[in-house]
C-alpha cells in the first residue's frame, strides 16, 4: 500500500526463509520515504534489519504487486 500511495512501482514478495524481497522504482524523494515506513515496519511487527541496494534496473513496472512466495 506504502509503495503505492507514493506513486512507486515494482512487487514485493516474502521468501522461503521468511525474508521480506522488495523491487521498486520512482523517485529519490519517494523512495527515501518508502524505506523509512519498511524501517519502521506495520504495527505488530518486529524489523530486525534492512539492507537497501540502489541499481538501474532494465526492466520497468507498471504498477506495484506482491507475488507469491
Amino acid at each position: 500500500q506504502n509503495a503505492s500511495k507514493l506513486g512507486l512501482t515494482g512487487w514485493a514478495k516474502n521468501t522461503k526463509q521468511g525474508e521480506l524481497e522488495i523491487v521498486v522504482q520512482g523517485e529519490q524523494k519517494s523512495l527515501d520515504a518508502f524505506v523509512s515506513a519498511c524501517r519502521r515496519g506495520p504495527i505488530g511487527a518486529n524489523v530486525l534489519s534492512i539492507d537497501v541496494k540502489y541499481e538501474l534496473l532494465e526492466e520497468e513496472f507498471d504498477y506495484f504487486d506482491v507475488r507469491p512466495t
